[in-house]
């Protein structure tokens, strides 16, 4: 499918219809968090077992590059991780993980258990996987094969997916995991925080709707003149918030593009690059080609933003820097914000245009220390 003729899968799906591109990415995103900070723990797990530290394991799947679809060819079934082995073979691994152990059944998707046998209503269990599955209230983890989930699941509906599972029950369950100890707290700890990144980020949307609900308003209560300046970037920004919100983008959005990339400046606020982020974001995923030259435009601006990033970090307590007419709290905000959706970008450029930038391997990367940024977060909302 070439890249002009696909369709942006999250609209066509039933069970993601009615959220917004942006909403899509982050609730695909809170499952890619974890799938990519684990890879190293598997990893260590897996050179445990062969007793060998050449086995490496990798992402898998559609979402091997980016955690969100945008096309039917990036999403699969595909398992989530891949390792080669020391005998130069492959093994498969779907991650799973419960938030909470103290349930009565942990459920299993019919088509990763295994392939239904073609004139009977069975299923062949798969051979070349296994499932990687974290008990994160517990800090425990197990291995299960396809085989192991056939004989001692239930298959029964399951009502918080809509359709039929393997059910294995808590007791049957439980009984095969082990204590990840130190170093797997660490890495729930680690998702935790990155989770909490991602929750903080998105109030800047909630106060923007409420900004500009507020500034459109006045037309008709205070009978007053609003505008909308498109050469400005925070007219600019405004124009496209306002399209984004019905469902509308511009008829030449590559020369949007070009255009909205010569408002970025160096010694632009917290809030401008926040702004120059999202208006930069909702026009780049717009765009179904783009020209070398665009490319290249693009490609600039968003290695000048990586930049700015790495300018804004403030002292060792995790905050970004502020301005005497913004809270440290909501520069932080801006700044996380414009970093979630700068990480998409770059992301998405590589693969789709094979941009020359440094890959995306572990969501919130760009931020210097997203532990101590989660820290600052907590304590400053307590």
């Amino acid at each position: 499918m070439s890249r002009a003729s696909g369709k942006i899968l999250y609209a066509q799906t039933s069970d993601l219809r009615g959220r917004s591109f942006l909403e899509y990415r982050r609730d695909m995103k809170k499952k890619g968090i974890a799938e990519l900070e684990f890879i190293p723990y598997l990893q260590d797990l897996l050179q445990e077992r062969y007793e060998d530290n050449s086995v490496v394991v990798k992402k898998s799947g559609g979402d091997a590059l980016l955690w969100f679809g945008r096309t039917s060819k990036q999403v699969t079934r595909e398992p989530d991780y891949v390792a080669q082995l020391p005998d130069g073979t492959q093994q498969l691994y779907e991650f799973q993980i419960a938030e909470d152990s103290d349930i009565n059944y942990f459920d299993f998707k019919v088509s990763k258990v295994g392939k239904k046998i073609r004139g009977k209503d069975e299923r062949r269990p798969h051979l070349d996987r296994e499932f990687f599955y974290i008990l994160r209230d517990r800090g425990e983890y197990a291995f299960f094969t396809p085989k192991w989930v056939l004989r001692n699941g239930r298959y029964g509906f399951v009502q918080a997916w809509r359709v039929s599972a393997y059910r294995v029950p808590r007791g049957k369950f439980l009984k095969q995991f082990k204590s990840g100890g130190g170093k797997l707290e660490r890495v729930i700890d680690i998702v935790k925080d990155k989770r909490t990144l991602l929750e903080f980020q998105e109030e800047f949307m909630d106060k923007e709707v409420t900004r500009l609900a507020r500034k459109f308003q006045q037309v008709v209560d205070d009978k007053k003149l609003v505008e909308v300046v498109p050469n400005s970037l925070k007219g600019f920004y405004e124009i496209c918030f306002l399209l984004d919100r019905i469902g509308r983008g511009p008829s030449a959005p590559s020369v949007w593009l070009v255009y909205l990339t010569s408002f970025y400046r160096d010694d632009m606020t917290r809030l401008e690059f926040a702004r120059f982020m999202y208006a930069l974001d909702f026009v780049y995923f717009k765009c179904l080609q783009l020209t070398r030259n665009e490319v290249a435009a693009c490609s600039k601006a968003l290695e000048s933003a990586l930049r700015y990033v790495r300018r804004q970090a403030s002292g060792s307590n995790g905050s970004f820097r502020a301005s005497p007419r913004e809270s440290a709290v909501e520069a932080t905000r801006r700044m996380v914000f414009g970093v979630n959706l700068l990480e998409d970008l770059i992301q998405d450029a590589i693969v789709e245009y094979g941009m020359p930038l440094k890959p995306i391997e572990s969501i919130f990367q760009t931020i210097r220390d997203p532990r101590a940024t989660a820290g600052y977060i907590r304590r400053a909302a307590s």
